[in-house]
């Protein structure tokens, strides 16, 4: 197999690219690391030193030039902004590759759907958000809505807790670009049978969630699960797809923080002469703070420190012969020694593990969200190969058992 990853010294994209080259992953015999950065890629790639890389110094806006780069991969993993992601698809048509991402923010995921035909038609295959959430969450979601005759509802969870000493220097979970919208941008829910616009950040609800978790604030944030899940399972009569965040209270303080100063505002902004994107800015910003004061960075003792726990939690509630049946299933993810070097192992793992499903062949020809394409029973193999835990928990006929209360 021979796989190129956009982006891929980015945060997640990078995580995608050891992944690749662990032992976990059989038959990869090339990884393509596209960057636009040369610097940036032929360093990474150097510090891998695995002869199975090669660099590529590509943006990939430049759909004609990213064709030719994928001509020589069976799949692409594009770990770039989601902003890009119909260049990327417009490349993997060019270039007969098959494709996946890591979400399009809702409305780009729609935009993006409606590419079915052109890519079933030149035979190639695309998973669109195949990361922790969406793509992990909607597989979770698969798993329980196939085993139901009906599905009313599908809501579904992120949550997060670090558990070492808060650090004095802040380096984003994921994207800050795609943060910042999520707490600014309106979200789009599914409710009562049709899609609702509503206030970023709205939705509050307490969770609790197995220890060392414990109950987390969750809200609704702008997300691609809603996007896709209500058709494909409008033929068993979906009600209700929805999705909520759960972060932790020193992130979310300092995300507040930022759209109170203005971040939050993500056009270009004028500084006397010069045009700025905020964005941007701030990116650099983050990264140069945090080179420069890494020594401040807590030293933790125990990997528990390191790493944060991380449950992404799918709730489906349906019938099944005519018996109200309400599953609860909960991914896992706990600080482990595999993990080190990954920025996001919960995001670059399933994009790896899509890939390799991409580049085997196993996908039919078409754009899919995942809990229309993915084998369930191979995915959730491949993750608990990686360490992370799955427990499902069913209850029949639940809202009999309430109601008697």
């Amino acid at each position: 197999m021979k796989i190129a990853v956009v982006g891929g010294t980015g945060a997640m994209g990078s995580g995608i690219v050891k992944d690749l080259l662990s032992k976990n992953s059989k038959g990869v015999e090339n990884v393509i690391v596209t960057s636009r950065d040369a610097k940036r890629v032929h360093q990474f790639i150097s510090e891998l030193k695995d002869d199975r890389l090669e660099a590529a110094v590509v943006d990939p806006a430049d759909t004609k030039k990213l064709s030719r780069i994928l001509q020589k991969a069976d799949a692409c993993a594009n770990a770039a902004q989601y902003t890009v992601n119909l260049d990327c698809m417009e490349a993997c048509l060019e270039a007969g590759c098959q494709y996946l991402d890591l979400g399009g923010l809702f409305h780009t995921t729609l935009k993006q759907k409606k590419l079915h035909k052109k890519f079933a038609d030149k035979g190639v295959a695309a998973i669109l958000g195949l990361g922790s959430a969406p793509g992990t969450t909607n597989v979770l979601a698969k798993y329980t809505a196939d085993q139901l005759d009906t599905v009313e509802k599908i809501n579904l969870y992120d949550a997060i807790k670090v558990l070492g000493p808060e650090s004095s220097v802040f380096i984003p979970p994921y994207s800050i670009s795609t943060i910042l919208e999520e707490y600014t941008v309106d979200s789009v829910q599914f409710i009562d049978g049709e899609f609702k616009t509503l206030p970023a950040c709205s939705g509050k609800q307490v969770i609790t969630f197995p220890e060392p978790l414990g109950s987390i604030e969750c809200f609704h944030t702008l997300h691609s699960e809603p996007a896709t899940l209500p058709y494909t399972y409008k033929d068993k009569g979906i009600k209700e797809a929805t999705w909520r965040l759960g972060q932790p209270p020193e992130v979310k303080r300092i995300i507040y923080a930022l759209v109170s100063v203005g971040f939050g505002i993500l056009e270009p902004l004028q500084v006397k002469d010069t045009i700025v994107n905020p964005i941007e800015f701030l990116n650099t910003l983050i990264q140069r703070n945090a080179e420069k004061n890494k020594d401040k960075v807590p030293k933790p003792k125990f990997i528990e420190e390191t790493q944060p726990y991380e449950i992404l939690r799918a709730v489906v509630e349906g019938k099944k012969e005519d018996k109200e049946v309400k599953y609860t299933v909960d991914l896992i993810r706990e600080p482990n020694e595999l993990y080190e070097g990954f920025i996001d192992s919960l995001t670059s793992m399933p994009a790896s593990i899509g890939a390799q499903t991409l580049a085997r062949g196993e996908i039919p020809p078409g754009v899919w969200a995942p809990e229309e394409c993915i084998d369930t029973t191979k995915f959730f193999g491949e993750m608990t190969k990686r360490k992370f835990k799955i427990n499902v928990k069913r209850e029949e006929e639940w809202k009999s058992a309430v109601s008697k209360k």
